[in-house]
C-alpha cells in the first residue's frame, strides 16, 4: 500500500492499547508553553473554547484538538491516543479529512490497532464526500487488495474520479491501468494521455512513463527526442527509474550524444537513491572496465549494496567475487550465503555453483544429493548444468535420481508457492 502511505501524516506514533477518555482539565494539563504572540492565559481559554466545541459534537472543533494532539500541533504535547480519540469522532460527525486521517490510522496501527479494513471503511467514507485524496488512495487499496477485495475495475473507477479533479497521482496511476489493461482493456492512447495531463504538472513519475511512451511509440508516434526530453524532466525532479535510464543513454548515446561522465552520474543518482538496477548496473560498469574506468573497490561496494536488497544477479556477482577474493578477502563461506539467496529466487548461475560447492564441500555447503538438486535446477536454463547432468546421471542408481528429483520437486513447490504468494503482493 506504498502510494497510500504518501498521505499517511508523519506525525502519528506506535503504540497500542486503549483510548483514554480526556477532558477539559487533562486537556489543560497537557498544554505547551505558549507561543508568540499567545499568553498563557490566551491558550488556556482557547483550548477551553474548543473542548467545549467538541464536547458538544462540533467536528471542527474535534479536528482541531486530534491535529493539536499531534506531534507537530501548537498548544498540546503529543497524544496519540487522544489524538485518534478526537480524530474518530470528527470522522464519525462526518469531517471529510479527519476521516481519511484515521483511514491512515487504522492502516499503519498508530494510535488505534491495525486494521486494514477499519482503514478502508473510512477512506470510502471520506472519499464519498469528495476527497481527492481519499479517492485516489481506495483506488490504491482495491488495486493492492488490501482491506477490500483486489477489483481493478473497482480501483479504475476511484482512480478516475480523483484524476478527473486533478489529482496528479491518481492520473498517473490511471495511465498504468490503461498501459498495462488492468482493470479497462489496454489502451495506450488513453495512458498517454493521462500520463501527459500529470507530466504537464510536473509529476515525476508521470513525466518517465511519458518518456518510455514516446521511446516505444506506445499510444503516440516514436520520438526519441521527445523521450529524452521528458526522461531528463522526470531525472531532474530525482525520479530514480528517470536518472538510470537517462544515464544508460548517456553512457551508450542512445538518442543523446555520448557522454560517459553524465551517464555516470545520472546512474550514480539513481544508485544512491536505491535503485537496484542501478546499483547493478553501476557495479557492472566499474568492474567490467568497459563503459567506466574499472575500479573493483567501487564494483564490490554496489554488488554488496544491491545484493543486500535483494538483487539475485549482484548476489551472484558478489558470491563470485568471495569465492575468487578478487576485491574482497576470499570467503567461502561468504560466497556461499549469496550463492544461496540467489540460488533461491531462480538464480540458473548461481544454484550451479551452490551445486559445485556442495559436492566439493566447499563453504559450509556438503552432501551429494543437495548438489543434484542445484545442478538440476541450473540445467532449466544453464547450458554447462545441462552437461554435468547428462553427465552425472547415467552414474547414479535409480534410488538416488529418484531421491534427488524429489529434493527438485519439492523446491518447484515451495518456489512456485512463494512466487504466486510476491505476485499477491507486488504489482
Amino acid at each position: 500500500m506504498s502510494n497510500l502511505l504518501k498521505f499517511f501524516t508523519s506525525a502519528l506514533r506506535r503504540v497500542s492499547g486503549d483510548i483514554a477518555e480526556a477532558h477539559e482539565d487533562d486537556m489543560l494539563n497537557d498544554l505547551l508553553p505558549p507561543k508568540e504572540p499567545w499568553t498563557i492565559e490566551g491558550t488556556r481559554e482557547y483550548i477551553r473554547d474548543l473542548c467545549a466545541k467538541a464536547n458538544a459534537g462540533d467536528s471542527e472543533a474535534e479536528f482541531a484538538l486530534a491535529s493539536e494532539y499531534m506531534s507537530d500541533g501548537q498548544f498540546l504535547r503529543p497524544d496519540p491516543f487522544k489524538e485518534a480519540k478526537w480524530m474518530k469522532r470528527a470522522a464519525e460527525h462526518g469531517h471529510a479529512v479527519a476521516q481519511l486521517l484515521l483511514a491512515s490510522m487504522y492502516a499503519n496501527g498508530m494510535g488505534l490497532p491495525k486494521d486494514d479494513v477499519a482503514a478502508a471503511k473510512w477512506c470510502l467514507a471520506s472519499a464519498q464526500q469528495g476527497s481527492s485524496n481519499a479517492a485516489y488512495c481506495l483506488g490504491d487499496m482495491y488495486r493492492a487488495g488490501t482491506g477490500v477485495p483486489r477489483s481493478y475495475e473497482t480501483a479504475v473507477f476511484w482512480f478516475t474520479r480523483a484524476a478527473l479533479v486533478g489529482h496528479l497521482d491518481a492520473q498517473n496511476e490511471l495511465g498504468l491501468s490503461y498501459g498495462f489493461g488492468k482493470g479497462v482493456p489496454q489502451d495506450h492512447t488513453a495512458a498517454a494521455t493521462w500520463f501527459r495531463l500529470a507530466a504537464d504538472q510536473g509529476h515525476a513519475a508521470a513525466q518517465h512513463n511519458l518518456a518510455v511512451q514516446y521511446m516505444r511509440g506506445r499510444g503516440v508516434e516514436k520520438d526519441p527526442k521527445a523521450s529524452m526530453g521528458w526522461m531528463k524532466k522526470s531525472a531532474e525532479e530525482g525520479y530514480a527509474a528517470a536518472q538510470f535510464k537517462l544515464g544508460k543513454a548517456y553512457l551508450v548515446g542512445e538518442d543523446v550524444r555520448k557522454n560517459k561522465a553524465k551517464g555516470e552520474e545520472w546512474i550514480r543518482k539513481a544508485a544512491e537513491q536505491g535503485d537496484i538496477d542501478a546499483m547493478t548496473a553501476l557495479a557492472k560498469c566499474y568492474y567490467s572496465g568497459e563503459l567506466l574506468q574499472k575500479n573493483i573497490i567501487e564494483a564490490v561496494n554496489w554488488y554488496e549494496r544491491a545484493a543486500q536488497k535483494g538483487n539475485p544477479d549482484a548476489q551472484y556477482c558478489i558470491g563470485t567475487l568471495y569465492r575468487s577474493g578478487e576485491g574482497v578477502k576470499e570467503d567461502l563461506n561468504e560466497a556461499a550465503r549469496w550463492f544461496q539467496a540467489s540460488a533461491d529466487q531462480g538464480h540458473s548461475r548461481s544454484q550451479l555453483m551452490l551445486g559445485l560447492m556442495c559436492a566439493r564441500g566447499e563453504g559450509g555447503m556438503s552432501g551429494e544429493l543437495a548438489a543434484y538438486m542445484w545442478i538440476k535446477l541450473a540445467a532449466s536454463s544453464d547450458k554447462e548444468a545441462q552437461e554435468i547432468i547428462a553427465d552425472g546421471e547415467p552414474k547414479m542408481s535409480s534410488t538416488e535420481r529418484a531421491a534427488g528429483q524429489r529434493l527438485v520437486d519439492d523446491w518447484l513447490r515451495k518456489h512456485a508457492a512463494s512466487r504466486d504468494q510476491q505476485a499477491g503482493m507486488v504489482r
